[in-house]
């Protein structure tokens, strides 16, 4: 390891949020899990769609303004793909994983807003969920609580999916997100760390499963390992961020090797406090208009307060939480966190 590689691996390093948005309604452990679309041709109005687990849906301008609200059951989890062509239908799809009747929601997802278009039945209890591309096909990834990842192949909106034998993991999952330009898939076991996988051809390749980072190691992860994203840059390159739940810090990995890079916290700053317990998380590396040139980070807070304490002069570990919301990052506080390291 470069002494770089050991200093930044050493410490979490304070990086600030430049927004966040609008909390949701209730003040119950609601917040969880973040996906960004990007609109095709004005990026900086792309849009983030986030999970609420009391209510449903809610999605949210760059700014942090709620634009939409979709009451539709407990969702837990959501992921956005672009450009997808399912038989007779394209556009862009988002899915959300739905306790409230153990389905997957399907929603066509432009400027104007999302619209569902569809649900199928999975399994009971499913958690986590992704969205996955190899070559023409479309697949989604439902990780059940119970500790296993199932595959299902989309091809139409009116047909039922096709499922793909599972993979089994000994405790509770979450957290996912596909690499095609890597063709596999990484997963977040809450207890024990982050997985790989080979995923190709629809199936996934059993015997290439590794624990890539144990909780308790040097990188610093530990339990809960909770939401897993990429940012994904050209040729295979990019920066793999794993949230530790339980030490409100963020793991980040090369994309090609998965080495550990270092670790960041998102610390309060102006006007915006940090964010601590983070469930979900979404990355992307696309331009989004001048304020994020080089992309976003997108966090959940599990535990929302004003940075400067109350008005009554109170710290803000004396004032009471507010309703949880997520925060929004410039890609280049984390590739300054993360430099010599990652670029940007």
């Amino acid at each position: 390891m470069s002494f770089w590689g050991a200093v930044l691996l050493a410490q979490a390093i304070a990086v600030t949020a430049v927004g966040e948005t609008a909390p949701v309604a209730s003040r119950a452990d609601a917040a969880d899990d973040p996906a960004i679309w990007v609109h095709p041709t004005e990026p900086a109005n792309s849009l983030i769609l986030a999970t609420d687990k009391t209510f449903g849906l809610r999605v949210y301008d760059l700014a942090g303004v709620e634009r939409q609200a979709l009451a539709i059951g407990r969702l837990n989890n959501v992921d956005v793909l672009a450009g997808v062509t399912l038989a007779d239908w394209r556009g862009d799809l988002a899915i959300a994983s739905n306790r409230s009747d153990d389905s997957i929601a399907l929603f066509a997802v432009s400027a104007e807003g999302l619209q569902q278009i569809g649900a199928f039945s999975v399994a009971p209890e499913p958690y986590g969920v992704c969205l996955g591309r190899d070559g023409d096909a479309v697949t989604v990834f439902v990780a059940h609580k119970q500790g296993y990842m199932q595959p299902f192949a989309l091809t139409a909106l009116a047909e039922p999916p096709r499922a793909a034998p599972p993979i089994f993991f000994e405790s509770q999952i979450e957290g996912c997100v596909y690499d095609a330009a890597h063709r596999r898939l990484l997963v977040g076991e809450e207890a024990r760390g982050l997985w790989a996988v080979d995923f190709a051809d629809g199936l996934f390749r059993a015997e290439t499963l590794s624990l890539v980072d144990a909780v308790g190691g040097p990188s610093g992860l530990v339990a809960d390992v909770e939401g897993v994203t990429l940012y994904e840059q050209a040729d295979g390159a990019g920066v793999v961020i794993v949230s530790a739940q339980g030490a409100d810090r963020f793991i980040a990995y090369d994309r090609r090797s998965l080495e550990p890079l270092g670790q960041f916290e998102i610390a309060a700053g102006a006007g915006v406090d940090g964010a601590q317990e983070t469930d979900g998380l979404a990355a992307i590396a696309a331009p989004l208009g001048p304020q994020f040139p080089f992309g976003a980070l997108i966090v959940q807070d599990g535990f929302n307060v004003a940075p400067d304490g109350g008005p009554d002069g109170r710290t803000a570990d004396e004032v009471p939480l507010a309703p949880q919301n997520f925060k929004i990052i410039d890609w280049r506080a984390i590739a300054t966190a993360l430099t010599p390291t990652a670029a940007h």
